[in-house]
């Protein structure tokens, strides 16, 4: 299906010339001659992308990015400023209301093709459902890096192998790589002032974690450690950020990855704090079962009793009642010490 391209451009010869020239590329373009019907053409068409002059009459091409930017259905279209001015303030003014780039008349056709196409294949990378797999990640990253989404990073992304209770990082670190897992679980627990160990997170193949220090700009609060042999990605801090930084629409697009992981964190704590005991313990069996168990085509947990208890945030001798509790009621069995899930359905509609 043809990409849809509105032009917001008061002068006909160009709006003719640069409408001609989008149309032999194989572009449906929507024209408009002046601001205020280039927005009423945004607002009803959804173009996949706006080229909009500055200097026009009735409402000028400031006025058109700021309305559109205030707008949820419109504020993610790419925008490309087709202008004569060449002043630093202009270009700062663009950036500063969001436009993606700039194109300076008089211009070649190649330009302005280029420029459209760039904005559009990052458009498309941004859209892209990103898999949380070892394959999808990869995917990801050579994509990024393709746009020049990625400009500081001249090596591949680091790929770390850690051992079951080994630290990928300590409380009190400064965080120096955002990390996905490709195999494997890794915990992330938080020490009490009585000595106590709180697990505050579980995550397994297609997570990613320890993203939050780097927002809040601190050392790590808690330290990550591996449950068993695990392998992951790391993004280096400078990545990272030119991820979030590059384009509006990426930065959703990652952001929107991580913040259902944090959605789930949410709940778990909300969990804590009102659930009964027994569905706490169902619901960490059903979690670690979905996080961990799936991807190795086995019913069987390997999580240790204390390990249960630190997630669910009780005793381990709790834990291992309501174990009993679960076994003689036909949802759980004890296989050399692993807990093997056979009610799923089970354990998912625990009551309160």
């Amino acid at each position: 299906m043809k990409k849809k391209i509105l032009l917001i451009e008061d002068n006909p010869d160009v709006r003719e010339n640069v409408s001609e020239i989008l149309s032999l590329s194989n572009f449906e373009v929507l024209a408009a001659a002046n601001g205020r019907d280039g927005i009423d053409l945004a607002q009803k068409e959804l173009p996949d992308l706006i080229v909009c002059d500055i200097a026009m009459p009735l409402l000028d091409g400031f006025g058109v990015l700021n309305h559109l930017g205030l707008q949820s259905e419109t504020s993610r279209i790419p925008f490309i400023f087709l202008t004569a001015r060449t002043d630093r303030d202009t270009f700062r003014k663009g950036m500063e209301l969001g436009a993606d780039d700039f194109i300076t008349k008089p211009f070649e056709d190649t330009e302005l093709l280029r420029a459209v196409e760039t904005r559009l294949k990052k458009l498309d990378f941004s859209n892209t459902q990103f898999q949380r797999s070892a394959e999808g990640f990869n995917q990801f990253i050579n994509d990024a890096k393709a746009l020049d989404i990625i400009v500081n990073s001249t090596e591949n992304t680091p790929v770390f192998s850690f051992q079951r209770k080994e630290y990928l990082y300590r409380e009190g670190s400064q965080p120096r790589y955002v990390y996905f897992v490709e195999s494997g679980r890794v915990k992330t627990v938080m020490i009490s002032n009585d000595g106590k160990e709180l697990m505050t997170g579980l995550y397994g193949p297609g997570d990613f974690f320890g993203y939050l220090a780097m927002f809040e700009e601190a050392d790590y609060s808690e330290s990550a450690l591996a449950i068993e042999e695990v392998k992951v990605h790391a993004i280096p801090k400078n990545d990272f950020f030119d991820l979030l930084n590059s384009n509006s629409a990426v930065a959703g697009k990652f952001i929107r990855i991580l913040a259902n992981q944090l959605t789930e964190n949410e709940e778990k704590l909300i969990s804590i704090a009102y659930d009964s005991v027994r569905k706490r313990i169902a619901e960490a069996l059903v979690d670690v079962y979905r996080s961990y168990a799936i991807h190795n085509n086995s019913k069987e947990i390997e999580i240790s009793r204390q390990e249960l208890a630190s997630y669910v945030g009780t005793a381990t001798e709790t834990v291992i009642r309501t174990l009993s509790s679960f076994k003689t009621e036909g949802l759980i069995e004890i296989v050399q010490g692993n807990i093997k899930v056979v009610n799923l359905a089970g354990l998912i509609s625990m009551r309160n």
